[in-house]
């Protein structure tokens, strides 16, 4: 009986894990975007979405396995966007008694829009 219990109890800490890495992988996909959104020139929207991403969810204490931040710059310009892919696999070591792999990979897609009247590389558009 006691052994059920602690699988599962393993089971909703692993289940409650999960679900707040895939909160916190949002906020870093919305985080990363906006940061992008606010560079000059994609090159350095690229290094501010990366930034931003490992910041927020360093400060939140999670540690990704691996962290992958595509930006895609395509659409930079004046009234354009700015879209960031954010992957992050979250370690389950340690909870793989209660039946969950030893790891999870997790998703973000955040789009931040470009302001219509603002100076690009001090070009006033």
């Amino acid at each position: 009986m006691s052994s059920f219990v602690l699988v599962m109890l393993l089971l909703v800490v692993g289940l409650g894990r999960v679900s707040h890495g895939r909160q916190l992988v949002e906020q870093a996909g919305s985080a990363a975007a906006r940061a992008a959104a606010l560079g000059n020139a994609p090159g350095q929207a690229m290094v501010d979405a990366q930034q931003a991403a490992v910041d927020t969810l360093s400060q939140a204490g999670m540690a990704c396995g691996q962290l992958q931040v595509n930006v895609d710059t395509a659409a930079f310009h004046p009234g354009g966007y700015v879209d960031v892919d954010l992957t992050c696999t979250i370690d389950l070591a340690g909870l793989t008694v209660a039946g969950l792999p030893g790891s999870v990979t997790m998703t973000s897609r955040s789009r931040s829009p470009l302001e219509t009247y603002r100076d690009f590389n001090g070009v006033p558009q």
